[in-house]
């Protein structure tokens, strides 16, 4: 990560999404065309100013599916992770989208498995995981979206299905 305090940049190494530039994390040899995906994704909370960051964590923890870490203004973090509910996950892409009203957060993540998963961030941790679908037919393209809805703070969120559009509705 790269962050810019009006005069100079500075780096951090938050950390490692994948074993080699063709894993697709399972060991055998069939890694994907991962330029075309995204492993994570990062936003502001709207209230707090704080940036939140999420990845595929690369750990060798099965409960450690996603990793995340926030960032005050000054200091990311230590990472904390994310465990699917349904078991070990690689995350091919993962989108997120913040409440202009709170500090919550949606995100959206799709496995290379092809399953898509929603969870909620409320200002500290992760929760209301809910299961979109398990059939995304191919993860090389954006293939899911999320984003809240200004007045009423319902967030919707929606992934490719073959030739459909599956969505997801979440009011709190």
């Amino acid at each position: 990560a790269y962050s810019y305090d009006g005069f100079s940049w500075d780096h951090d190494r938050l950390g490692r999404v994948w074993d080699s530039d063709t894993d697709d994390g399972k060991g055998n040899g069939k890694g994907k065309d991962l330029e075309a995906v995204r492993p994570f994704d990062f936003v502001y909370e709207s209230v707090s100013g704080d940036a939140v960051i999420v990845y595929q964590s690369d750990g060798t923890d099965a409960s450690e599916d996603i990793a995340y870490r926030v960032w005050d203004g000054e200091y990311w973090s230590e990472p904390a992770y994310i465990d699917d509910p349904a078991g070990e996950r690689r995350y091919y892409w993962l989108g997120l989208a913040s409440d202009p009203l709170t500090d919550r957060i949606a995100m959206i993540g799709v496995t290379g498995d092809g399953e898509s998963n929603c969870w909620i961030w409320d200002g500290s941790s992760w929760g209301s995981h809910h299961r979109l679908s398990d059939s995304v037919t191919d993860v090389r393209y954006e293939v899911a979206h999320i984003a809240w809805e200004y007045a009423s703070g319902v967030v919707v969120a929606a992934v490719a299905n073959g030739k459909y559009v599956e969505t997801a509705v979440y009011d709190g």
